[in-house]
């Protein structure tokens, strides 16, 4: 539902499709890929179970994947994040 406020902007309240349904098994760990730290998080929703991987310092996502179980999920999130993570440059910071 979408209504204007009172400086003209919207604001929108996304549905669910189901309201009843909440995450489970969430779990947060850290280590370490490509010589990069970062936070794996993963989480039930539903049936399916997702997982994402974040740099740790700013917390920008890298990589999010979905699986019907919590390691199907971490493999292809942790594979993809590493492809990538891999690919990038380090830059030498003169103090």
């Amino acid at each position: 539902m979408t209504a204007a406020g009172p400086n003209g902007g919207t604001w929108f309240k996304p549905r669910l499709k189901n309201p009843e349904m909440k995450t489970k098994n969430f779990t947060e760990r850290k280590m370490e890929l490509a010589g990069w730290p970062v936070k794996i998080t993963s989480y039930q929703w539903g049936e399916r179970f997702y997982s994402t991987v974040d740099n740790v310092s700013p917390g920008a996502w890298i990589a999010k994947a979905e699986g019907s179980t919590r390691e199907e999920a971490e493999k292809k999130v942790i594979e993809r994040a590493s492809e990538l993570l891999a690919k990038t440059r380090r830059m030498k910071v003169s103090a």
